[in-house]
């Protein structure tokens, strides 16, 4: 059963039919909004600056349901956070009936569709007045589902790490460093990696993907992060739009959202195998046989 059956069967076709309402907006919204974006990376930041390991835990943006700017999944223990995001000082930061009856419907979802009982609903906003207020409307029947947060807006990306200070010393951690300028640089890689990347992906895979694109790499990795072989991560570079990262101990290579997952344990071909890949179509050949021969 797909998510529109589920909520037409459980909630009926007029909740259906805002469903895709609300899914027409955001499809029509994914390439914009930027205050949805920084506060993106500032969750990816928490988690990697908070969390040992980074595999386990999953970001996406846009999802199809009631509450979708953001999704944050912790694997193991079967949890889900989704936030809806306002940047306005206005009425459309309001909590009204709006928001009672999409994260009511969410709950739902999440709960007994996604099989994730631990969930919570957060509206984000970025006036500080409207989250108080927002937070004495919060009705008893979502006390511990349904949450107000103020996260701020600056136009400036250097003022928006120096006066968010959870952001940043969460880049103190990951980074090592205290100069704004180097969170500066690893907000915009991050950025970078989450906007060229598939739309849902592992902290793990967007911080390497970060590290990457900005080598000499500036970030702490988690322990338990793999090193992507040399070999592979030079062939991907070869070729455009062509990239690599690890998530829960595989290499995921992506090419315009096709996906190759490969065994951590693959052996490096030989000099003869690789000057042998000069096209695209080559390549990603080979990495699929590989990883058909490892099932």
């Amino acid at each position: 059963m797909n998510i529109e059956s589920f909520v037409s069967k459980e909630f009926g076709e007029d909740e259906l039919a805002y469903l895709k309402k609300i899914r027409t907006g955001g499809d029509n919204n994914s390439k914009g909004g930027q205050y949805e974006l920084y506060f993106a990376v500032a969750k990816i930041c928490e988690i990697a600056a908070n969390e040992a390991d980074h595999n386990d835990f999953e970001i996406s943006r846009q999802e199809y349901g009631f509450v979708d700017d953001l999704t944050v999944r912790c694997l193991s223990k079967a949890k889900k956070k989704n936030y809806q995001l306002k940047n306005s000082s206005n009425s459309a930061a309001n909590w009204d009936d709006d928001v009672n009856f999409r994260f009511d419907l969410q709950h739902r979802i999440d709960s007994n569709f996604y099989q994730c009982p631990d969930n919570k609903q957060v509206l984000v906003v970025s006036c500080p007045k409207k989250d108080k207020a927002n937070q004495l409307k919060i009705p008893s029947n979502l006390k511990g589902i349904g949450f107000s947060e103020f996260f701020p807006y600056k136009l400036n990306l250097f003022e928006q790490i120096n006066e968010t200070e959870n952001l940043k010393n969460n880049f103190k951690e990951i980074c090592d460093s205290t100069e704004l300028q180097v969170a500066d640089y690893a907000f915009r890689l991050i950025l970078a990696a989450l906007i060229s990347n598939s739309s849902r992906m592992s902290v793990a895979g967007i911080l390497e993907s970060a590290n990457r694109m900005g080598r000499p790499g500036i970030f702490r990795m988690s322990a338990d992060q793999d090193t992507i072989p040399e070999w592979l991560d030079q062939k991907c570079r070869a070729f455009q739009d062509v990239t690599v990262s690890v998530e829960s101990g595989h290499f995921i290579v992506n090419y315009n959202n096709l996906r190759v997952t490969i065994g951590k344990d693959i052996s490096e071909p030989s000099i003869q195998v690789l000057d042998g890949l000069t096209t695209l179509r080559e390549f990603i050949h080979y990495l699929m046989s590989t990883a058909i021969s490892e099932l």
